[in-house]
């Protein structure tokens, strides 16, 4: 080789020696610039060459995981402290490397994906990772930046929390909770809402009420019935008022349901109105329950009222009755007083017939209470009833074998089966259907919540004709003595001994009526659940012969007009006659005096008489005892009613006396 040529290839080494010099020179400031930058950033960022190596981490990387460079020099000494679960590591290399190289193939920024990376401290950070490749000086060079997410993570975990929760418990009440924006669509409601119309929440969203299948009527009101209309509500609370109606109607599974409304204004955060937040609690069952115990309390009143007034007319028929008996028995049968004497015993005898309409409905009436199957009365009646109802009405009779038994007043029963089957005919007054139908049943909490009994097992009668129906302004008032819709002929109190009837044997009643399209009576009585023996029938009564003379009776009465009438009346058929005005008076008298029969009053002052009965029972049990009454206390224990007694309705007729003090005296 020439000397020249030698001295040219060495003066272009020299050249090229000088060319990286500066170049190098260049790097080393730009790689002081770009460190500075990074160690700048508040986000972890990182180097790697493309041999794997994690040449340079920036502060901001030390102080979020805690690793130094030193910790890490290399990738693959950072992913098993990263990722300490070998399937988690594995399944974040593999996405890595699937990645970078797909971005050093399409020359692209890498795609970032979320990572949770496991800290020096054992603390978990959850990352969203982010790289992409260097040009120019920094050929080779991968920038990896780590954002911290754990925060937003938290916070998006913790609103999705709330909104589960809310979610929770708007959907576990009952009531009825709808969000609507301020052209009433709903932007929001809860299961209840959407279960109330028969649609999912989903479908409900963005939609007026109407399109939701809320009645048209109520939303928008009508005059002419009184009806408001709830989007009258509405358009208040846009305005900025809290609305309250404790009595609001709306369509419900087809059946309209009172609610108790809370309507307010909802506003964004700068407290402007953007909609209707809803809170509306179904009130149907307990406005129900509520009438039904005011009702029970009106009905308890009347019957009280009557009662009383009956229990005092009932002293009087029974003076007037009584003397004019002992009167008419003193004249001559053709005579004219004798006629005229008739007369008075007929009105008083048809004045004693309302007292006892009067004290059925106050449950007063005394009463034969026994053991009966409801089947066997009504098929015993079943001809008089289809009689009764003429051939112009269809009349069937369906009845469930094996009805239980109940403890009832036979008499009573078919007395009100009889008045409601004559008030069925004269709504059909063109012919038509009645059904009688008797079935066992069971009454549960729910059930009884619309009643005025408890859960419990119970005989049903249902009584439904296809006549004109009751209209509902009515209804509330058709068991109310003297009320009446008939003529002026009616005395209005046919349905009062039918509600007498069935609360004296602590049973109830339903009514079911639209006009036009029948009425469908449902009675309640309770099983009777004693001994199955004592399950009886009347028996016929026979005069007796008659009693041995001069035997002692002693009347026990507050009332000193009827003791001496009753008096008056013992002495003129040849028996020896006590008497006393109150039950201390009368055990004095039995404690001297051989006594052989005791007729008391039932209701007295202090000692009432079946008080009195059940010591003369224990004490002189060969006295026989006759209770006479007109009027039964409602809470008389049952325990006090002896079968051994008689019972005597006053006012009674003197022939009607002398007959059961002949049969209990013979």
């Amino acid at each position: 080789m020439s000397e020249q040529k030698i001295q040219d290839e060495l003066a272009q080494a020299k050249a090229e020696i000088a060319e990286l010099k500066q170049n190098q020179a260049h790097l080393i400031s730009a790689d002081d610039a770009f460190k500075t930058v990074l160690d700048a950033s508040p986000v972890p960022q990182a180097l790697n060459d493309e041999h794997q190596n994690i040449i340079y981490i920036n502060p901001a990387f030390t102080k979020t995981f805690g690793y130094q460079l030193s910790d890490i020099p290399t990738l693959s000494e950072w992913w098993p402290k990263a990722y300490p679960d070998p399937d988690y590591r594995k399944k974040v290399v593999d996405f890595w490397l699937q990645h970078l190289q797909k971005s050093q193939l399409d020359n692209k920024p890498f795609e970032d994906f979320e990572v949770k990376i496991h800290c020096k401290d054992n603390s978990i950070k959850t990352v969203m990772a982010g790289a992409s490749s260097l040009r120019g000086l920094f050929k080779g060079i991968l920038l990896v930046t780590l954002y911290d997410i754990s925060r937003t993570r938290r916070t998006e975990s913790e609103l999705n929390q709330t909104a589960t929760l809310l979610e929770n418990v708007i959907n576990s009440t009952p009531d009825l909770i709808l969000v609507k924006n301020k052209q009433l669509q709903t932007i929001l409601c809860n299961e209840a809402s959407a279960k109330a119309v028969g649609k999912s929440r989903q479908a409900m969203l963005g939609k007026t009420d109407i399109e939701n299948g809320w009645n048209p009527e109520l939303i928008n009101g009508n005059p002419q019935k009184g009806i408001r209309g709830f989007v009258h509500d509405d358009m208040d609370a846009l305005a900025g008022k809290n609305i309250h109606n404790s009595y609001d109607p709306a369509n419900v599974g087809g059946k309209i349901r009172i609610f108790d409304s809370y309507k307010r204004p909802l506003r964004d955060a700068n407290n402007e109105i953007m909609g209707l937040l809803l809170i509306a609690r179904d009130v149907t069952e307990r406005i129900n329950t509520e009438e039904q115990l005011r009702r029970s309390q009106k009905m308890d009143a009347l019957g009280k009222l009557t009662g009383g007034i009956a229990h005092d007319f009932n002293n009087m028929l029974g003076v007037i009755l009584g003397y004019s008996e002992l009167l008419q028995n003193t004249l001559a049968n053709d005579s004219k007083p004798a006629r005229y004497t008739e007369q008075i015993i007929k009105a008083g005898q048809r004045a004693h017939t309302l007292t006892s309409k009067l004290l059925a409905f106050s449950r007063n009436q005394p009463t034969e209470m026994r053991v009966w199957d409801i089947n066997k009365i009504l098929s015993d009646d079943q001809h008089m009833l289809e009689k009764t109802l003429t051939a112009s009405i269809e009349f069937s009779l369906h009845q469930q074998e094996n009805l239980w038994p109940v403890y009832i007043d036979k008499d009573s029963f078919s007395d009100a089966v009889l008045n409601m089957c004559i008030n069925a005919m004269h709504a059909m007054p063109d012919g038509g259907q009645l059904t009688i139908t008797t079935s066992n049943t069971i009454i549960t909490e729910n059930m009884s919540e619309s009643l005025t009994v408890s859960a419990g097992e119970y005989v049903q009668v249902i009584i439904e004709d296809t006549g004109a129906g009751i209209v509902p302004e009515i209804q509330e008032r058709i068991f109310e003595p003297f009320f009446t819709t008939k003529d002026i002929t009616s005395t209005g109190l046919g349905l009062s001994q039918v509600y007498g009837f069935i609360t004296q044997s602590n049973g109830d009643i339903q009514l079911s009526s639209e006009p036009n399209n029948g009425s469908r009576f449902i009675i309640y009585l309770p099983r009777f659940t004693k001994t199955d023996n004592e399950l009886t029938d009347f028996t016929d009564e026979h005069e007796t012969a008659d009693t041995q003379q001069r035997q002692s009776i002693l009347i026990v009465d507050d009332e000193p007009a009827l003791r001496e009438l009753t008096e008056e009346f013992l002495i003129q058929n040849n028996f020896t006659v006590f008497h006393a005005q109150n039950a201390i008076e009368a055990l004095k008298i039995l404690a001297d005096e051989k006594i052989h029969l005791m007729l008391t009053d039932a209701i007295m002052p202090g000692i009432n008489g079946y008080q009195l009965a059940s010591r003369v029972t224990k004490q002189h049990p060969q006295v026989k005892i006759i209770m006479a009454s007109g009027y039964i206390e409602i809470n008389t224990p049952q325990e006090n009613i002896n079968p051994e007694y008689r019972y005597l309705e006053k006012p009674y007729r003197s022939s009607e006396l002398l007959k059961i003090i002949k049969e209990l005296l013979d």
